[in-house]
């Protein structure tokens, strides 16, 4: 039996990383349409600038989310590419 998973969109473009596992993800989603991914990409990436700013401002992240978080921003750009 297929089950036909529902997005929330509004909840996927305003917070993508609570709802996407991976940037590679939102290329892929049927639910939104190329100029929605590519907005949602750019905020995932607008809010890991954010943190890793505020890291730089003294903020001091968990352990290894500095790492995490640049190599997530890369994935951005690569998705960024498909579309």
């Amino acid at each position: 039996m297929t089950e036909i998973l529902h997005l929330n969109t509004e909840n996927a473009r305003l917070d993508p990383e609570a709802v996407f596992n991976r940037p590679l993800n939102i290329v892929t989603e049927m639910g939104l349409t190329r100029g929605q991914k590519i907005a949602t990409l750019d905020r995932w990436k607008e809010a890991l600038q954010d943190r890793l700013t505020a890291t730089g401002e003294g903020m001091a992240p968990p352990a290894g989310q500095t790492a995490q978080e640049a190599a997530t921003i890369q994935e951005i750009s690569e998705a960024r590419e498909f579309l």
